[in-house]
């Protein structure tokens, strides 16, 4: 949506993964918070898989002191995160739109992970950032929990809408492989109605990135907008679509 189609991978996601293995310590398996994350991360690491998106159906929750912070995603970026360092060994980012997210996360990582990432001399290659901070900067594995989808009021913008180049950064972070946690499909409609509200296209990237990640997954653009309550999984290309009922 940014580079008007001219950015191209200078390598191809299996030449990429080839050399990543999978191999997970009894420790993390007995653990009944990795239950439903584990197989699915195995799975995308032992097929060479380098994109995931898993679609949540939530809204963030603002604390009395205005804090930004949504517990379901943190909870799934947690595990998913936790789990690639753990098995994989790769470096990994989980980047945030929201300083709140990221310190939450972070201090539930250190106060039940933190034994274990250490133990595996693996602690420093996992890191909770603000995508602000990550400009410049790549690592293996990008989970990039979405901010806020919804656009909020002419004169108080929802991050994205703020700057909505802030997505394409957030999306293109990881050398090998991303997984997005949130709401892409909500963003790509309310980016196309506040365009036709502002009678401009200024919104126009987001959808274009969007459509792009969605159709590399196995979301056709038709379904953007509609899709049956039965569907919830999905393959394309160059990934796996996830979409969680609550």
């Amino acid at each position: 949506g940014y580079y008007s189609g001219e950015l191209k991978a200078r390598f191809k996601a299996s030449e990429r993964l080839r050399d990543v293995n999978f191999q997970c310590l009894g420790e993390l398996r007995e653990d009944p918070f990795f239950n439903n994350i584990l197989p699915l991360v195995e799975d995308l690491v032992t097929t060479h898989t380098p994109i995931l998106v898993i679609e949540t159906q939530d809204n963030y929750e603002i604390s009395n002191l205005g804090l930004r912070y949504n517990s379901k995603r943190a909870k799934i970026g947690v595990a998913i995160a936790v789990s690639m360092v753990a098995c994989t060994g790769l470096q990994t980012y989980v980047l945030v739109p929201y300083r709140d997210m990221v310190q939450q996360m972070k201090l539930y990582t250190q106060r039940n992970y933190s034994r274990l990432l250490e133990g595996l001399n693996v602690s420093d290659r996992l890191l909770f950032e603000t995508v602000h901070s990550t400009l410049g900067s790549e690592a293996d594995v990008v989970v990039a929990i979405l901010g806020r989808e919804d656009f909020g009021d002419i004169n108080n913008r929802t991050v994205y809408f703020q700057e909505p180049e802030l997505l394409n950064v957030q999306l293109s972070r990881h050398r090998k492989m991303l997984i997005v946690i949130g709401n892409p499909r909500k963003l790509w409609r309310e980016a196309g109605r506040v365009n036709q509200m502002l009678r401009e296209d200024t919104y126009k990237p987001i959808r274009v990135t969007i459509e792009k990640l969605m159709e590399l997954v196995g979301v056709e653009n038709s379904k953007l907008n509609r899709m049956s309550p039965r569907v919830n999984r999905s393959e394309g290309n160059g990934g796996i679509f996830i979409r969680l009922s609550s």
